[in-house]
């Protein structure tokens, strides 16, 4: 948020408010991406985002505000893109988030002595408690390096999400609920989302607490919630990091007992030397594969693994690389944004990251 337009931002003072402001930030990126699966082949990846950021103050001190992404401000986009008759609620293509206008993308706030509330495309409580390890590369390489929590996914059916946050003497706490309400899939083709139709989820309710002192930071999470007629899922997550001079090591995990019962964690290393930074994590979900619980499940991922590395250009500009490897079975492999990394091989991405 280093720069901003005149036309855009805004100061007012008047009887309703202290302050007012809006700015624009921006990120970009432009590089190589290829993978080893068996129909990979080396290609080009680019994109650029514009963020705008909503804030200001009540005459009572009251700070507020919002930010969301320009290409997430649009409403619903429902559409059978590949015409096979069907509308995929899980495929973006098909049925997006609902944009920053219907709370499925962006955040907007309220804060003050009492604490800080937010609603929409937010983390929950477990995962702003405990968090995941670092990446690596320019486009994230599938972020395989994240563990799984419940209600998290910013999908079409569970934000706007609504969380809580206070902070005291180096304690954060959190608690949070998806959205109660939903509207699903249009799983009787009548061209009409309805109540009732498939895919529903009950709300994901969910408490955490942070403790950070120093260079040091321990976090606890709990997460109870059900996907529709299944019964009841719960989930514990831990997490720890420190930092010791240029060294910074994380740790997660989680272990989820009801439908999909096991364990599944993560650790990752970074090293900062001048303009250099290098990264390396290891990610095991293969505990989630359950086959003794309520639900027969494959819902986690086999051990995974990455290392990268970064060079800051100053200014806002560094040359970002990485190399992933997934050894869960999949069909897609790497696509150009970075995502669908789900071939078992490695995957590698090497570009120049920008910030405005």
């Amino acid at each position: 948020m280093k720069k901003f337009l005149l036309a855009t931002s805004v100061l007012v003072a008047t009887a309703g408010f202290a302050s007012a402001e809006v700015t624009l930030s921006g990120d970009a990126r432009m590089g190589v991406i290829d993978n080893f699966s068996e129909d990979a082949s080396l290609g080009f990846t680019s994109r650029t985002r514009v963020t705008f950021t909503l804030s200001g103050e009540s005459d009572s001190g009251i700070a507020f505000g919002g930010s969301f992404r320009a290409d997430n401000a649009g409403g619903i986009i429902v559409q059978d893109s590949n015409d096979d008759g069907i509308i995929d609620p899980t495929d973006p293509n098909e049925v997006n988030n609902g944009g920053a206008s219907l709370g499925r993308a962006g955040s907007v706030f309220i804060s003050g002595t009492f604490g800080k509330l937010s609603m929409g495309d937010v983390d929950n409580a477990a995962l702003s408690a405990v968090g995941q390890v670092s990446g690596v590369g320019l486009t994230g390489l599938g972020d395989l390096n994240e563990i799984t929590y419940m209600g998290t996914e910013g999908n079409f059916f569970n934000d706007p999400t609504a969380i809580y946050e206070y902070s005291t003497n180096g304690f954060t706490f959190y608690f949070s609920m998806t959205n109660p309400n939903y509207v699903a899939a249009d799983t009787d083709l009548d061209g009409i989302f309805e109540d009732g139709e498939g895919y529903g989820t009950d709300e994901t309710i969910a408490a955490g607490i942070k403790y950070a002192i120093d260079a040091y930071s321990f976090g606890l999470g709990y997460e109870n919630g059900a996907f529709e007629g299944t019964g009841g899922q719960d989930n514990i997550a831990l997490g720890a990091s420190g930092t010791w001079g240029g060294f910074t090591l994380k740790a997660v995990g989680s272990y989820a007992s009801g439908n999909v019962e096991g364990s599944q964690y993560a650790v990752s290393v970074d090293y900062a030397m001048d303009a250099w930074g290098f990264t390396a994590f290891y990610n095991d979900e293969s505990g989630l594969n359950d086959t003794t619980g309520p639900v027969e499940t494959q819902f986690g991922s086999d051990p995974t693994y990455g290392i990268g590395v970064s060079y800051d250009l100053g200014g806002g500009a560094s040359v970002v690389g990485g190399y992933a490897y997934n050894s869960t079975p999949g069909t897609d492999g790497c696509d150009a944004f970075g995502d669908n990394c789900d071939d078992i091989g490695g995957a590698w991405d090497l570009g120049i990251d920008m910030s405005f």
